[in-house]
Formats: C-alpha cells, structure tokens, sequence
C-alpha cells in the first residue's frame, strides 16, 4: 500500500478503490468452484491462485483458471457442475479456465470454457449444460466444440495440435492435424523439451523447499517464499509467451498483457529478493552489535523487529503482484481495479524502510510500529484479493472492513514516525487521488471473451 498519503486522503482512497471493487466482483468465480476431482493415479500436482498442492482428493474443488500438471504414469479427471468431464493424461500441463456470469434476463449460469493444453493429451466429453460453450486452447490452434467427445493434445513439438474427434463437431483454427486413431501419452522425454512444463515442475520443486522451511521455522523461509513467487511469475512468463502469437485474437491480446504483467512481477521479484537479502544481513549485524555492545542492546532489538516486519509487507506485496499476472493470465480481473491496486501497492514499505535506518530509539520504535502496521495491511489485502478470486463478496467485505481499522492503525502509528524524525525528515507528498489510467484503447480490459 502506499503509505505516504495524509490520514484522511489515504483511508478514503483505499476504501473507496475496495468497495467499488467488491461492488462489480462477478458471479463467474463461485466458492464451490468450476469442477471437482472424480479421480486420479500416480503423482498430480495443481497450482490455485498461487498456492501448489500435490495429489488431490476426491471431491476437491477445481477453481477458474487452476493449473494441473500430470507426471509420468499419471492422470486426473475431473467433473464439471455442467456433466461435462475431463481426463487429463500422463505429462500434461493443463490450465482450466470458466468464467461464469449471470444473463441480465435469465437465471442460468452461463460460462464460456477453456481448456488450455501446452502439452500432453486430453480427452473432453460435453455435458448437458447447453449455455456452456468450450473450447480447447493450444499455443498454436483452438478448436471451438459443440456437443462433442473428443481428444486434444500436443507433445514437445509446437506446430501442431492433434485432435481425435469421437463424437459431435469442431470448428478449428490454426495448425490442428485431425486423426482417427486414439492419441498416444506424451513421454517423459518429450515433456523434458517442453519449457511450460519443466518451469511448472521448477515452481512445484521451490514451493516444497518453501513449505519444509515453513515447517522447520527456518529462518530462510521468507527468501525461499519470494523465490517461489518469482517462480510463479517465471512460469507464467512462459505460457504467456507461448500464446502470443496465437492464431485467436482474443487469446493473443490477453496472452500479450498478461506477458507483460508476468515479466514485472519477475522484476518486482528480483528486487523483492535484494531487499530481504540487505534486510537479513542487517539484522545479522544488529545481532552481533547487540552482543558486543551491551547498551545498544535496546536499539538493536528494535531495529530487528522493524526489519522482520518490513520483510514481511514486501513479502505480501510481491505475493499480491504474482497473484496480479495469474489472474491476468487466467482473465479473472477487471483491468481497470488492477491498475488501482498496482498504484496502491507501488510503494509499499518505504516509509518504514526510512525509519529504520535510524538509530535513534524513539525513532526506531516508531518505525516497528509502522512496519508491524504495513504488515498487517499487506496481509489483509492479500487476503481480500483472495476472497475477491473466489467470488465471496460477504468475505471480501469483511477484509475491506478489517483493512479499515488496520490502516487507522497506521494513521496513528506514522504520525508517531513523523514526529520523532523531526523536521530535518521532510514528508514525502503525493497527489490525494491515484494517477490517470493508461489510455483504454492501449490497454485491454480483462472480461470473459470480450464480453
């Protein structure tokens, strides 16, 4: 959040941003999810909203836009609220996408779905739901179905998609070869040339050093946090990448802006990474000051509280920014909220980092108080960003509410910082609304297939 706005104008910007986003939040991403698991074999890994679980359970919930990654020896199905079924074979990188939206005259649920192969085989096979319109997605092809069985795949090489068509039509566009003979496994060996799924395998390797950090209450846990989201980011950087140049408008044009936002969170990683990096050598230093010098030990204390807490906030912030280029790439987001919240988080911590570089003890207390406060409103942020994914409103207006008295918390804390850093710390001064948003027509606003 950017912090260098007055008391008043801050908490009436960043509370009118939260309820004129909570007020538009659609219905196409339900809390139940898009699908359930009906099964799986051997090892399955899924990434939700940047969050990677392995081997899910039967009835488990698929969300719009979740990533599912089959390994060797290895297949999930899933079903969709529609009867319509997924079977997801053998070194697979798959992303499943279905916004679902409320016609202005009817009470159906109605939903446009994509189902994004960037290698391995698919078999699809439509339900009953007669509004829900599917398409499968490669990097070089999409075939538009309509009540249809069929199978879909590519392996290592990028020209063509394979689709086998069982039952029920297609209209294709792009490179697609049609076959009458079922589709074969794609290999180990052809998935170790394939850049999306080595980097989704990179992602789920980071994240389980993060987690048995995590566990042990290791210290290197906030470092090997921000490198999984990097890696998240650099996942994303690639499948985006891989679309750019679709035959699809629409999907070229998202797969552009979301390239885009996947690169700065790479970036916003990199420098995420330096930070913690000086913020843990300090504390080190602090340390040692500490047991040298006896009467620093006071200052010293503090200085590493306020360092924790500030690793903290921009830990959250670079965690908002990874979840910013995933909802991108799965086109969750209205672009123009996106853009406001990305101004908001510009700054985050800066304020806080200042103070601690003092040594000045009432300076230094001040500065904690700030930073346990930025930390805390990263953290309800992320959280509302997370209830917003899944379409809660009641949930998402709860943390905006929490939001609210946590940045009164804030308001009271740095005007402590103000004053203990005296005058010789001019404020920093910011205009009272975010900046104009980029020109619409050079920027596309995220909705489902246009609509």
């Amino acid at each position: 959040m950017n912090r260098c706005f007055n008391t008043k104008k801050l908490a009436g910007v960043i509370l009118a941003m939260a309820m004129a986003w909570i007020a538009t939040i659609p219905a196409y991403a339900k809390t139940e999810g898009i699908a359930v698991v009906e099964s799986f074999k051997g090892e399955v890994i899924v990434e939700s909203r940047g969050a990677w679980r392995k081997n899910p359970e039967k009835g488990s919930a698929i969300y719009h836009g979740d990533k599912i990654v089959t390994t060797d020896k290895s297949s999930l199905q899933i079903k969709f609220h529609d009867g319509s079924a997924l079977d997801i074979s053998s070194n697979s990188n798959v992303r499943v996408t279905q916004p679902v939206q409320r016609d202005v005259f009817a009470e159906e649920e109605l939903g446009k779905r994509e189902i994004r192969v960037f290698i391995g085989k698919t078999t699809y096979k439509s339900g009953e739901g007669k509004h829900v319109v599917t398409r499968m997605i490669s990097p070089m092809a999409v075939a538009a179905l309509r009540g249809t069985i069929v199978e879909f795949g590519i392996d290592s090489d990028d020209s063509y998609s394979f689709l086998r068509l069982i039952e029920g039509q297609s209209n294709n566009t792009g490179n697609i070869t049609e076959v009458h003979l079922p589709l074969p496994d794609v290999t180990p060996e052809q998935a170790a040339k394939n850049p999306t799924y080595q980097m989704s395998l990179e992602t789920w390797n980071a994240w389980q050093k993060y987690e048995q950090a995590k566990k042990d209450a290791s210290p290197n846990a906030n470092m090997l946090y921000v490198e999984v989201m990097k890696k998240i980011a650099e996942s994303l950087v690639k499948e985006n990448a891989s679309l750019v140049n679709h035959p699809d408008e629409l999907v070229k044009t998202r797969a552009s802006y979301a390239l885009k936002k996947s690169q700065e969170s790479v970036q916003k990683a990199d420098e995420t990474l330096k930070t913690v990096k000086t913020l843990e050598q300090k504390e080190k230093e602090l340390l040692k000051k500490s047991q040298n010098q006896p009467e620093n030990k006071q200052a010293s204390d503090l200085l590493i509280k306020a360092a924790l807490q500030t690793q903290k906030a921009i830990r959250d912030a670079v965690e908002v920014s990874a979840q910013i280029a995933d909802a991108y790439t799965a086109a969750m987001y209205d672009s123009n909220f996106v853009q406001k919240l990305e101004q908001t988080i510009a700054n985050s911590t800066k304020h806080a980092k200042k103070g601690i570089e003092s040594e000045d003890v009432d300076v230094l207390k001040a500065a904690f108080e700030v930073a346990e406060a930025e930390a805390k409103i990263m953290d309800a942020m992320n959280k509302m960003v997370q209830n917003a994914l899944d379409g809660d409103k009641a949930a998402a207006a709860i943390w905006k509410s929490d939001l609210e008295k946590k940045e009164e918390i804030w308001s009271v804390a740095n005007k402590k910082l103000e004053e203990a850093r005296g005058p010789e710390f001019p404020k920093p001064t910011l205009p009272s609304q975010p900046p104009p948003l980029q020109d619409a027509k050079k920027v596309p606003t995220v909705t489902p297939y246009g609509q």
